[in-house]
Formats: C-alpha cells, structure tokens, sequence
C-alpha cells in the first residue's frame, strides 16, 4: 500500500469526522429549547416554594384552632366506652349463634350420613 492511499484514507476520516461534529451540533442547537423551558420549570417551582411558606404561615392558626377540636374530641372517647359497654351484650348473642352454628353442624353430618345410606341403597 503506498503513503497516497494512506492519505487518501485520512482523509477520509476527517470528512466523516467533521460530519459527526455538524451533526453533533445540531443536535446541540435542538437541545437548546429544553434549557430555556427547564429555567420556566424552576422558576415556576421557586413560586411553589414561596407559595409553600405563605400557606405554612396561613397553617400556624389552623393549629391554634385545632387545641379546641383535641378538648372537644376527648368527650368522644368516654362515648366510645360507653359504646363497648353497650356493645357488650352482642357477645351473649354471638354466643348463641355458635351454639345454633355447630347444631347445624350436627344436623348437616346427619344429613351426610343419611345421603349415604342413599348412595348404598342406590
């Protein structure tokens, strides 16, 4: 192979090379507009976070008013134990629908025995 071919050859390489950069920048330039949008983007989150602290400032006498609700809600719960309490009876009832229960037990064993007796006589 001679030195001119080698040449030849480089210079090849430089064309495509350059190509690469042409295209390259242009993929640069197409990117540009996601940078001007992603400023919009902080920019918009900057007001949120300014947005934020107002309402943080706005929440501090919800929490004030909140203290009254906790004293209110107490009484709540001396009505919840008075709930159990009321609820209390139901377990004698649940008892005896467990005794109605396992009778049905019984009842559909005897059942299951007397359809054997039908699958013999079959």
């Amino acid at each position: 192979m001679s030195y001119e071919s080698y040449v030849d050859t480089d210079d090849l390489c430089v064309a495509t090379d350059e190509l690469y950069v042409a295209t390259y920048n242009s993929f640069v330039i197409t990117c540009d507009p996601n940078v001007v949008t992603n400023e919009s983007y902080v920019a918009t989150y900057e007001s949120n976070i300014a947005t934020d602290k107002a309402y943080a400032a706005t929440d501090e006498p919800y929490v004030a008013t909140d203290a009254p609700y906790v004293a209110t809600y107490n009484p709540s719960i001396i009505t919840y134990d008075i709930s159990v309490t009321i609820c209390n009876p139901n377990a004698a009832t649940d008892d005896l629908y467990v005794a109605i229960y396992e009778s049905n037990i019984a009842t559909d064993k005897a059942y299951v025995a007397t359809n054997d007796t039908f699958a013999i006589a079959c």
